[in-house]
């Protein structure tokens, strides 16, 4: 999912479509994503 919307440069709408879930899942699912790869990616700002 993050690959379409950020690389692909797919909308939420297009993403939505492509997985058969409502827009406000994919918002969701990309705030949770984006959550645990800063996680991994900068694991101090997970505390944050």
């Amino acid at each position: 999912m993050l690959v379409h919307i950020y690389l692909c440069d797919g909308s939420i709408q297009e993403t939505a479509g492509m997985l058969g879930v409502p827009a406000g899942t994919v918002k969701s699912r990309q705030r949770h994503a984006l959550r645990k790869l800063r996680g991994v990616v900068r694991p101090e700002a997970e505390a944050a």
